[in-house]
This record gives C-alpha cells, structure tokens and sequence, in this order.
C-alpha cells in the first residue's frame, strides 16, 4: 500500500504537537528523492523526512541521522532561504495526500517574507514544492514539472503555483446523513466511495468490511469521529508469513475479522509505524 490521507492526517497531527514553532537547523539531502530537514523544537531536535519516491513517497519523522555525500540544488537552496527559520503553521490540504508548511525565514535575510514548503505526495507525480506566501510563485522544486511532461500545469522556479487536479468532490467529513442513506440506495454504493476526498483503497475497504457487520450511516460516523478525535492506534499489520502488508494509524477490522491468520505491531506514535513499514518494503525490494 502507498502512503496515504489517513496517515498524512495522523502526521500532520503529530507534527503540530512536535514541530510546530521550531526553528529549522538544516537541511540534509542525501539521494535524489529524499531530504530532512532537521528542527529544533522544545529543546529536542528531530528528524523530518520527506521523501518523492515514486513508490515510497512519504513525510515522517525519523530517528535516523543520515550523512550527506553529495551536494543537491534543491537542499542548497532550502538551506539558503529557510535555515533558521520558524515553523508557523502546518496543514494537511482538504484530506488529501499535500501537506503545507509555513515557514518565518530568519530575520537577517534580505527576502524574509514567508515561505510555504507543500509536499504532494502522489505516486511518480510526487514532489516538493517551494514558494513564496506573498506571491504564490514557485521558487524552486525538487523535480521540475514543464508543459511537455504536463499540459495541466508547469512547476518551474517563476511559475505561479496550481494545485495538482482533484477527481473527487465529496467531504468525507461534512456529508449529512441523509445524503449518506442516498449513497446505500444505490447497489453500487462501494464504487461510489472513490468519489470522497482523500478516500484511498485501504480506507475504502475498511468502510465495506465494517458495513457487512454494521449500518452505513454508523461506519460513516464512526471511522469519521475516530478520525476527527484522534483515536488513534498507530500499527503495522503482518500475515501469517510475518509480511507487512499495511500500516495504519488505527486498528482495521478488514484484517482483524477476515478469518485469516494476521497479527500486528503496535507503536508509540504514526512516524515509528510508517517508519517500520516502509523500511521492510525498501529492504524488500533491496535484497
């Protein structure tokens, strides 16, 4: 599975508690999809990855301290204009997989308006973009985006940033009821949860395997309070080969009631879940 809105929600969550306000050390990229940007907050410093792999794209706080072996453009430039700055604010974009970062560049910098770091994370269309508040143009990017790879829009230093294109238009988080008891009269209603902002398959099939034990209306309700009041449970599922094969910021019932032989891995928070996940499928691939 890839990364997706529901852990982006759960992450963003954990960075207002952690990051929020924090003064920005450095920058450290070391391969060409990944970066760190390295924080001081609350007298401890941490680790934020941010990765545009096309199949492990990502954002996370990390644990690990990964030494820098070459020089990137793109680390050079954010280290430029954004070390010593202050994290302002962090937001998760309408349930979707873009995170934004507001960053307070440091005062002696001669351009010290606002910078806004968005991350979208969105298979090989993934990337991290970086702009000014004041102008929305785009400063620079870590891959570069021109009208022969993409005729919807262009992510090129100069370029006024576009939102990437939305194919779903139903809030997950604001449908009444009533529009909900519409949905289950239709007989194609799981189909029709692709249309929901943010809905990825792994959330999907969450919602159908509990509305065979369970009305819609109080799946609906329920997965979404759990989300909005953080009931969270951070885990990685394995099966009965000791496989991870999902991670997920609560306990998902499309496993535990399957019938088949699945165990988890419970953790302390999302990051070390997330951070467990994808090192056994990079490891994977590796070896």
């Amino acid at each position: 599975m890839s990364f997706d809105s529901l852990a982006l929600r759960a992450v963003t969550e954990q960075l207002n508690k952690t990051i929020l306000n924090g003064e920005i050390l450095g920058v450290i990229q070391y391969c060409q999809y990944e970066f760190i940007l390295r924080i001081l907050a609350n007298g401890r410093t941490y680790n934020l990855l941010l990765s545009v792999h096309p199949v492990y794209a990502r954002v996370h706080l990390t644990e690990k301290n990964p030494k820098k072996e070459s020089r990137w453009h793109f680390a050079d430039f954010l280290q430029t204009h954004i070390r010593k700055g202050k994290i302002s604010h962090i937001e998760q974009v309408d349930f979707d997989r873009i995170i934004k970062i507001r960053i307070i560049p440091y005062e002696e910098l001669i351009e010290s308006s606002p910078k806004i770091l968005i991350a979208e994370f969105m298979g090989k269309h993934s990337n991290v973009i970086f702009l000014d508040e004041r102008t929305n143009r785009i400063l620079e990017s870590i891959k570069h985006i021109d009208e022969n790879m993409s005729k919807y829009r262009q992510v090129l230093p100069g370029e006024t940033y576009k939102p990437p294109p939305l194919n779903q238009n139903l809030d997950f988080f604001s449908i009444s009821g009533d529009d909900i008891i519409k949905l289950v009269s239709n007989n194609e209603w799981e189909k029709s949860l692709r249309h929901f902002k943010g809905m990825s398959p792994l959330l999907a099939k969450e919602i159908i395997a509990r509305a065979r034990q369970e009305p819609l209306l109080n799946v609906f309700t329920q997965v979404r309070n759990d989300i909005l009041e953080s009931r969270y449970s951070p885990n990685v599922v394995l099966n009965d080969r000791d496989e991870a094969i999902a991670v997920s910021p609560f306990i998902l019932k499309q496993y535990a009631d399957s019938g088949e032989l699945f165990r988890l891995i419970h953790f302390s928070d999302i990051s070390n879940a997330l951070e467990y996940y994808f090192d056994y499928l990079i490891e994977k691939e590796t070896n």
